[in-house]
Formats: structure tokens, sequence, C-alpha cells
């Protein structure tokens, strides 16, 4: 059982606030964001995570690394679905490009040496993530997405 305290000085325990939830549904989620919180931890996962973050409207903030293969070809976007349902908000899209040797961060605007440009965006949207390059050919790279959102 966890023990909170706060800056009044009340003390509950995690019983004690999921007994003033009345439905089944509303204790289970409280349930789980007092589990993720007592972790405390900043997990990146394949998976749709709960933060210890919570935007400027009080909702919290959830977080799901997306696996978008390869970097499309010269100068096109590609667009890879995220697979996350009530999204409301997208607080965070970034991203990381890699060959195993080399490591971009997303978005990426600057040259890699005087003759390559190499930009590359990412953006995220309530149903999908769409990744672009310039005129470099960087389908040699692994793309990796970390979106942070909030649900309704």
């Amino acid at each position: 059982m966890a023990i909170y305290k706060f800056n009044n000085n009340d003390v509950l325990s995690s019983e004690s606030i999921l007994h003033e939830f009345k439905t089944d549904s509303s204790k289970k989620l409280l349930s789980e964001i007092i589990n993720e919180l007592s972790n405390n931890k900043d997990v990146y996962s394949y998976n749709e995570t709960l933060t210890n973050k919570v935007w400027v409207d009080g909702k919290p903030i959830y977080r799901k690394v997306i696996d978008c293969g390869n970097m499309p070809s010269n100068s096109t976007n590609k667009v890879v679905n995220h697979n996350i349902s009530n999204i409301d908000e997208i607080i965070s899209c970034i991203g990381r490009a890699t060959n195993d040797s080399c490591y971009f961060n997303m978005p990426y605007h600057g040259t890699i040496n005087a003759f390559q440009n190499a930009p590359f965006q990412i953006r995220g949207f309530k149903d999908h993530i769409d990744i672009g390059t310039a005129s470099t050919n960087y389908t040699h790279y692994q793309v990796l997405c970390i979106l942070e959102y909030t649900k309704n």
C-alpha cells in the first residue's frame, strides 16, 4: 500500500483514495495511475506507458515508442500508423534515426558536411506519424519515434 503526504501534511493511503471512487472503471484507472507514479520511472516502451508528467490542463501524459522502419527515399514523406486510440493532444513528437554507427535526433536541420544537407522531419498526428527527408538518401537508417500525448 502506498502512502502519500501532501504539502498541508494530510496523509492518505492508496486504499483510502480508491475508496472515494465509486465505479469499478474509475477505481481501476486510478489504481493504474497510482501504481505507475509510485514506480517513478521514466519508461520508454513500445507499449503505451503512463508517464509521471501532467499536461497544463491537468490530464496525465502518456508515452509510446513507435518503430517506423526505414527512413523514406529522397525528398519524400512516409506515413506510419501508431495505432493509439483516443488521443486528445500530442505533447511531443521526437525521433531518432540510426544506421547503428551514427545517430541523428529528429527533427534534424543541419548539414553532415559541406556537401550533404540532411534535414529530417518528424510530425505527430492523432492517427499517424509523418517522416520526411530532404535530398540525401538515408533509406538505410532506422527510425524510432517517441510520442507523448494526452487522452480523451
